[in-house]
């Protein structure tokens, strides 16, 4: 069990830290200038990704169930806390459709964006939702839709969430495995037609050898869902034993650095555990020491049910 705390540590450290090294590559656009700067930062701050991740966490840590209103709530007060987090425009203004309007997460959602919001916000915040679910199979799918409903209502958004859920807990669960095998689960998982087609893609790019270059183009590289995602997937794949060099090559010529480094780090984190990220950055991670926390309270609770 060991072994799994240390994978469940590295996910939502790692996600952070690609979270916190993405938005400084948004300034530094060169790799010598970006590990330079990470070298000479006192502190690697996180965005509203990892902010939103930790109030999913403290969610699942308080309750056994997810319910969207009071899920919701949560976002809304951790957004309230600390607004300069780099929010974009979507949560701050249904966080005041409910409290102004009266109505539900949910319809102030899809009132924002006739149709619900698809882009990549609810699946940025989802590795402590696929690690404390992560055991389960039929319920699964519908866990992590809830998570997504107070402020993604759009069935690519939740399938984007979905996906990154189910990697990291396939990684969870692995040591070693064959490129072939995570695509034939998130091809298992997969509901929406759009992402089989972005998945089997992805599969067809790594079995070529594509560049990162090449896959952007054919994957997508903006802020939705359906156009960060996969992205974010192939660039793991790519370079799955080394979280360094993938972290700092995908985010570097990504559109969404912050996001696509935020969902790429959970997956290498899942997967190679808190002991392979490099020390150097696991000590300037802002609050470092409560996300470590979170992280072994979610896998205690997990295993305690």
């Amino acid at each position: 069990m060991k072994g799994l705390l240390l994978k469940f540590k590295g996910a939502f450290i790692a996600s952070a830290l690609g979270d916190a090294i993405g938005e400084l590559a948004f300034k530094y656009r060169r790799r010598e200038q970006l590990l330079e700067a990470i070298q000479n930062s006192e502190k690697l701050i996180y965005t509203d990704d990892t902010a939103m991740a930790i109030a999913l966490a403290e969610y699942l840590i308080e309750n056994e169930t997810v319910d969207i209103e009071k899920l919701g709530e949560k976002f809304a007060c951790s957004y309230e806390r600390e607004p300069w987090r780099g929010y974009g425009p979507g949560p701050p203004k249904i966080f005041k459709l409910v409290k102004e309007k009266k109505i539900s997460f949910e319809k102030a959602a899809q009132n924002i964006y006739p149709g619900g919001s698809f882009g990549n916000g609810a699946a940025m915040r989802i590795t402590p939702a696929g690690l404390y679910f992560s055991h389960q199979d039929k319920k699964f799918y519908e866990n992590i839709r809830l998570t997504c409903l107070p402020t993604h209502t759009h069935s690519l958004a939740i399938e984007g969430a979905v996906i990154v859920a189910r990697a990291i807990g396939f990684l969870l669960k692995r040591d070693k495995f064959e490129n072939k095998e995570l695509i034939g689960e998130l091809l298992r998982i997969s509901r929406c037609d759009e992402f089989k087609d972005k998945i089997k893609k992805i599969s067809f790019l790594i079995d070529q050898n594509c560049s990162l270059q090449k896959a952007k183009i054919v994957l997508g590289n903006n802020s939705t869902a359906l156009g960060s995602v996969p992205f974010a997937i192939f660039a793991f794949l790519k370079n799955k034993e080394n979280f360094k060099e993938g972290l700092i090559s995908e985010i570097l010529i990504s559109g969404d650095r912050d996001t696509v480094g935020c969902m790429s780090g959970a997956l290498w984190g899942a997967y190679l555990g808190v002991r392979h990220i490099p020390s150097d950055w696991l000590h300037k991670l802002e609050n470092i020491t409560y996300i470590e926390k979170l992280a072994d309270k979610l896998y205690r609770n997990r295993f305690s049910t």
